[in-house]
């Protein structure tokens, strides 16, 4: 009889960031950077997709643990980026929802299109 695998509750590990240019550097040196909000364990699952002709749009809920003691880090408009099962996640914050019980719901707008 084999073992089976216990159900993680944050399998995943993903990024949030916002990107910024800075612009004290020379001019030509000036690309837009990564500023890493939060580095986290998650759970990500898609909620919805929709396929209008030459696009594809689809939304994802990442779940992550959270200290209620402290300020959330990210905000509406920051970005995501994971990985769940070798499928590259990554989109836009447009919703975040976070619970007394120690535990923050973030849902995103896939940015592949």
């Amino acid at each position: 009889m084999g073992m089976r695998k216990l159900i993680e509750e944050y399998p995943f590990s993903g990024l949030f960031y916002r990107t910024f240019i800075d612009d004290s550097k020379p001019l030509i040196e000036q690309v837009e950077e990564k500023l890493e909000l939060l580095k986290t364990k998650c759970d990500i699952q898609q909620v919805s997709q929709s396929d209008g002709g030459n696009f594809f749009n689809a939304s994802f809920k990442i779940y992550i643990p959270i200290n209620t003691n402290s300020k959330l880090k990210v905000q509406r408009g920051d970005l995501f980026e994971g990985d769940m099962y070798g499928m590259a996640v990554n989109g836009e914050i447009i919703g975040i929802y976070a619970s007394q019980l120690g535990g923050c719901t973030i849902y995103i707008k896939d940015r592949d299109v």
